[in-house]
């Protein structure tokens, strides 16, 4: 059973739900998981972990998946 658990709430659009579904879907860990959430413009997603460092390191891939999304969505607002 998880020791830890942290949930990220984000308001976005429906494609950073798509985006993300399928890198959660696909991440299979012995220490920890996820799961994700569309409700309105909110997307959220709990982690589940083991012990602390499996935490951390699941923490560590949802973010840097939010700043690769965020960084192109930068990218098309500029390009426009």
């Amino acid at each position: 059973m998880s020791s830890y658990k942290t949930i990220i709430t984000v308001k976005s659009n429906l494609n950073l739900y798509t985006a993300l579904l399928p890198e959660i879907d696909s991440s299979k860990w012995e220490r920890s998981s996820y799961s994700i959430k569309k409700k309105g413009n909110e997307i959220t997603i709990t982690i589940n972990a083991d012990d602390i460092t499996a935490l951390r390191a699941s923490f560590n891939n949802i973010t840097k998946l939010l700043a690769v999304y965020d960084k192109m969505q930068n990218l098309e607002v500029e390009n426009k």
